[in-house]
């Protein structure tokens, strides 16, 4: 589903500690050409210590690859503070970081999405109500389906139940609804949990349904 075509859009849920960054990690290097420098994954995370904890995993299962990668996170040393407008153009071809700093990047013509082919929000549950950081997190999603309608993104949860995926699905129809096709908002839907998914998955095709 991750690693062979067709890539679809896929909504994920599991506990801690089954695997889930190993997962969208593996998903976003198989993506990669290593031969086209430019950014071609991008993750977006809440916080700075989600984002390094990423990226850590991803440079362990990155090593032997040649896959470049680089942090989007805000600069706590004023010292070490360069002016967006300063900075050299991102070719790095995996980013990972945090949805304030990598709006501005794009923005500024800092960070290229016309070759992403991925883009990953992980707990995206915090990310996408309007109490998180949907406003950020939606004008990356919209940016990056405007350059290229064929990114495939991907939505990683740390935990919850099915009902909260239902939830999680309306939200990306809502906020995209008008912006793309209604073949975009089709989805797999992984749920790793006590509960059988079969039910969530008939409420999420019923909910596409009705777009």
């Amino acid at each position: 589903m991750i690693l062979t075509p067709p890539f679809k859009n896929l909504i994920a849920q599991a506990h801690n500690g089954s695997g889930k960054t190993t997962c969208f990690v593996l998903g976003m290097l198989s993506r990669v050409d290593p031969k086209l420098i430019a950014p071609q994954a991008l993750c977006i995370c809440q916080t700075r210590e989600l984002a390094i904890q990423n990226m850590e995993v991803l440079l362990k299962m990155g090593k032997y690859t040649g896959i470049t990668s680089e942090l989007a996170l805000p600069t706590d040393n004023k010292k070490d503070y360069i002016p967006v407008s300063k900075r050299v153009p991102m070719t790095a071809q995996v980013i990972i970081g945090t949805p304030g700093t990598i709006n501005k990047w794009i923005k500024a013509k800092k960070l290229g999405i016309s070759q992403m082919k991925i883009l990953v929000f992980d707990e995206a549950d915090h990310m996408l109500p309007e109490s998180g950081f949907r406003e950020d997190s939606v004008r990356a999603m919209k940016e990056m389906v405007k350059e290229n309608p064929d990114c495939q993104i991907r939505d990683g949860r740390l935990q919850g139940v099915g009902q909260c995926l239902i939830h999680e699905y309306r939200m990306v129809c809502d906020v995209m609804r008008g912006q793309v096709s209604k073949d975009f908002l089709e989805v797999e839907l992984v749920f790793c949990g006590r509960r059988s998914a079969r039910g969530i998955c008939c409420t999420l095709q019923s909910h596409a349904n009705m777009e």
